[in-house]
């Protein structure tokens, strides 16, 4: 990297002015989304809580109104987050089943013609994997630049003598 070769504390104009601009972005990014978990976490937290409370109310005798509606709002809300997190490593999974059967039905192919429906699955399945390799590539992309704003900052930081902040990503 070009700043590696300069001393600490050798910013040039444009380098600080970049740090300058680059620094408050990072920290700002890295504090929103450090909130936004806690939130998130906290809310499915309390909202398991209060499902597990209201359930065991309902096991002792009847819920009042405001009880009983309380619990139906919640208890989708509680089932869709245990269902959303066991559900965020389907895709992945599902992305290497097609890559696997396309691989088999090329060797199928390889081997002698497909039938109909195996061509129309080996069709169907090339342009999922296309688009999910495309979709691979852009969300790397997009971290890439994430990290590197985050590593310009932290480098620059360092050749000011402040020490590099900790990466927003971690």
């Amino acid at each position: 990297m070009e700043l590696e070769a300069k001393g600490l504390g050798q910013l040039t104009e444009e380098e600080k002015k970049e740090l300058a601009e680059l620094q408050p972005r990072v920290a700002a990014r890295k504090q929103q989304k450090k909130e936004e978990n806690a939130r998130y976490r906290r809310v499915g937290r309390e909202d398991a809580a209060r499902v597990v409370e209201l359930e065991e109310l309902a096991g002792r005798g009847p819920l009042t109104v405001d009880q009983a509606v309380e619990l139906a709002e919640l208890q989708p809300r509680v089932a869709q987050r245990k269902q959303k997190k066991n559900h965020d490593a389907v895709p992945f999974r599902a992305g290497k089943v097609a890559v696997d059967r396309v691989v088999e039905l090329e060797e199928l192919a390889g081997r002698g013609p497909l039938t109909v429906e195996q061509e129309a699955e080996l069709a169907e399945l090339r342009l999922k994997a296309q688009q999910r390799q495309k979709q691979k590539e852009d969300n790397a992309e997009w971290r890439r630049g994430r990290k590197a704003a985050a590593n310009r900052v932290a480098a620059l930081e360092e050749l000011a003598g402040r020490g590099p902040l900790t990466p927003c990503w971690t």
